[in-house]
């Protein structure tokens, strides 16, 4: 390559470096600021596209500082140096969603006797047609619908699915339970988004407390934070009363692992079925094709959708479904009851 060629390359390599910047400097200073309010809480959600942003930024800035003039090498060389450092970081982060601890043991026909398929699903859009197929393919036992107005309510009613899943504990909008087994002890845990705690009667594994979450909207900020500070309460609390009842926690959390919001009730006990079940990371939000920009179909973004379980519960087949209309992603977990040294979670708390 000739000098020109060399200076042109140097130039589009520095000027992608300056445009990197900033962006994987956002990316990583959001998530370990753990906001609670603020556009951070925002930014922090996308924490996890900091690894390709950061892998991006260390090839152009070696490649600027390879081609630069010596007093400008010192720069891009830290450049480059801080840039791995944020690649290792992002990496560490993401690192669980792919390398946790997958369950052994049947989980297909021969484990059906003694499982719980457990699908959460925002549907405040969203065909209940599709979600009747969805539920069906998928041999759902226990439903969650959050986000869910009264019209769309009325059409998950119409649509029959109550003769698969005939039990039902919801008010008019909002959170909506559906489950193949008796449903219980209901009550609201918080005073955004309908969020409701009730208990599952499974014929495997007895009593299972479900929690149906959908706090408000961290754009919302201290009502955010305010909402989470009840239902941390809540769920502490219910840790408390009955410590020895496996508990399943599932729908549109409003939050992703990278939100203090969610380590928080994670550290009560709880693991991410997605994580645990070393299913890789699964952003739910938007839809494909439920947003375009600039003409564009905009791709899943964000893992806010989660089904969490407590010890003594291990997460299998974890995968994402789509509704059709829906602009929310739902995800599907087959629970079941751990068994042996490799059902326990490693250095999990008791719940409370």
């Amino acid at each position: 390559m000739g000098a020109g060629g060399r200076r042109a390359v140097g130039a589009l390599a520095a000027t992608a470096t300056l445009l990197l910047v900033p962006v994987v400097a956002a990316l990583t200073l959001a998530r370990l600021r753990e906001p609670w309010t603020g556009r951070e809480v925002e930014l922090a959600a996308l924490t996890p596209w900091g690894l390709p942003a950061s892998g991006l930024l260390v090839v152009v800035a070696l490649l600027a500082t390879a081609c630069a003039r010596q007093w400008w090498r010192l720069i891009l060389g830290f450049v480059a140096a801080t840039s791995v450092l944020a690649l290792v970081t992002h990496a560490v982060w993401l690192a669980p969603f792919f390398s946790g601890d997958p369950p052994t043991g049947p989980t297909g026909q021969a484990g059906k006797s003694d499982r719980l398929v457990v699908m959460t699903q925002n549907l405040e859009y969203g065909s209940a047609a599709s979600l009747v197929d969805v539920v069906r393919a998928n041999a759902v036992d226990v439903l969650v619908l959050v986000d869910l107005t009264p019209d769309g309510r009325s059409a998950v009613i119409a649509s029959g699915l109550t003769a698969r899943l005939p039990f039902t504990v919801g008010a008019d909008g909002g959170s909506l339970v559906l489950s193949r087994y008796r449903l219980g002890a209901d009550r609201l845990i918080s005073g955004g988004g309908d969020s409701r705690e009730l208990t599952v009667e499974t014929p495997m594994m007895g009593a299972v407390d479900l929690v149906a979450l959908h706090p408000t909207p961290p754009y919302q900020g201290g009502a955010w934070r305010h909402d989470y500070g009840e239902i941390l309460g809540r769920l502490r609390e219910s840790g408390r009363v009955r410590p020895d009842r496996p508990r399943v926690v599932a729908g549109d959390l409003n939050a992703t692992a990278d939100h203090v919001a969610l380590q928080q009730v994670l550290s009560l006990g709880y693991r991410d079925a997605v994580e645990q079940a070393d299913a890789g990371w699964q952003p739910t939000f938007p839809a494909p094709g439920a947003v375009r920009r600039l003409g564009l179909p905009v791709p899943p973004l964000v893992q806010i959708d989660h089904v969490l379980v407590s010890a003594g519960l291990r997460a299998h087949d974890v995968h994402r479904v789509a509704v059709a209309g829906a602009d929310h992603l739902g995800v599907v977990a087959v629970v079941t009851p751990a068994t042996g040294d490799a059902g326990t979670a490693t250095g999990t708390p008791p719940l409370g």
